[in-house]
């Protein structure tokens, strides 16, 4: 009937969207240090847990993304991210050059560190650090950040959450780049090699006690004044 995570946010990423497949909604009870998913603080768990066994709780459906790599004409393992999926540059160092297309429209072609697509979960993680925009988590959109882009014009955009989105690696001075799924290595992307992240039909369920306060947790984990 439920999942209990004792962890931090990475524990409950990779968990969270195991049990998706499953449609099972998820408790997150924080051991770690930011805490946005596992937000019930460990002193407080056996009374939080009670409040919400009393029918005091709200399940939050959370898009996920579902990744793959388009190599020779196919895709190949595809796979969930709660929070996003990221290509980035290689072991040298050395910048890499990506074309990205929303729809089958182009946006543009980018020399940078890489780039993050996240979802409104994933907004307050690694695409934040990157410069991105905070989303409400219920919100129904997907950010594009990309990493260090090598020109000031390139600049994190949202879309809608029915967004296709290619990201075609071009070339890193022969140096392949490296695609993660939150947080986790995926693949090597070579040149000519297509990263296809679309909007998943899954999606993870979260419990929250009722009443719980998106803008609190934004206010104590940001250190916002």
């Amino acid at each position: 009937d439920l999942g209990v995570v004792v962890g931090g946010d990475g524990t409950m990423l990779h968990v969270a969207s195991a049990l998706a497949r499953v449609r099972l909604p998820v408790i997150g009870i924080n051991m770690g240090r930011l805490g946005f998913l596992t937000d019930i603080p460990a002193e407080t768990f056996r009374e939080d847990l009670d409040t919400m066994l009393e029918g005091e709780f709200e399940i939050e459906e959370r898009m996920m993304l579902k990744a793959g790599l388009i190599r020779d004409g196919e895709i190949h393992d595809e796979r969930l991210a709660l929070n996003d999926v990221a290509l980035s540059k290689g072991a040298t160092g050395k910048m890499i050059e990506f074309s990205t297309r929303v729809n089958g429209e182009a946006i543009g072609r980018t020399r940078g560190d890489g780039v993050i697509v996240a979802t409104p979960t994933g907004s307050t993680a690694y695409a934040l650090s990157a410069g991105g925009p905070i989303l409400h988590p219920l919100l129904p959109a997907i950010v594009l950040t990309p990493i260090c882009p090598h020109t000031l014009g390139q600049r994190p955009i949202v879309l809608d959450a029915h967004s296709d989105i290619e990201i075609e690696f071009v070339e890193s001075g022969n140096e392949p780049g490296y695609a993660f799924v939150d947080g986790l290595d995926f693949a090597a992307v070579h040149a000519g090699e297509t990263l296809k992240i679309t909007p998943a039909e899954l999606s993870a369920r979260l419990v929250r006690i009722k009443g719980h306060n998106h803008y609190e947790v934004l206010h104590s984990k940001l250190g916002w004044g």
